[in-house]
């Protein structure tokens, strides 16, 4: 049943059983192997970046129906708290999920992946970027409380 999943994500993007891989391979790795440079094309300061990613574990951490629907619907709501356009606010999510910046759909990725290992590799990129000061983690939690 996963496999089936994720073949319909993969199928249209690929002509070679070789290319498989680089495109679906986050589906069947743990977490990726991230550094601060994997982050170096995302047009945002380290501390927005991180806000963002702890703000959609947050999110996500509330959702009981994890579907590609409902995963929208938060990261829409962010992108506008943001202030980003949708593409731009999922490129630093999408190399925390798929380790990458070009594979398939990461709103498909992440319903398919399910929740934990999402909301996982979320926070492992967080750390990656430095983590969450106390500091940081007050003024995040109420800029956080303040959005609908």
């Amino acid at each position: 049943a996963y496999v089936k999943q994720i073949l319909p994500q993969v199928r249209p993007r690929v002509e070679t059983l070789s290319q498989v891989m680089p495109l679906a391979g986050h589906f069947f790795a743990g977490l990726p192997t991230l550094t601060k440079e994997s982050f170096e094309s995302v047009k945002l300061e380290d501390e927005e970046l991180v806000k963002l990613l702890q703000f959609l574990v947050w999110r996500f951490e509330g959702v009981s129906a994890w579907n590609k629907e409902t995963l929208l619907n938060e990261v829409k709501l962010l992108a506008e708290h943001f202030d980003l356009k949708m593409k731009a606010f999922l490129a630093p999510v999408f190399i925390a999920i798929t380790g990458s910046t070009s594979s398939t759909s990461v709103m498909d990725a992440m319903a398919i992946l399910g929740s934990d290992v999402t909301r996982a590799r979320l926070r492992s990129a967080i750390e990656v970027l430095g983590g969450v000061s106390k500091k940081q983690a007050k003024r995040f939690e109420k800029e956080f409380r303040e959005i609908a």
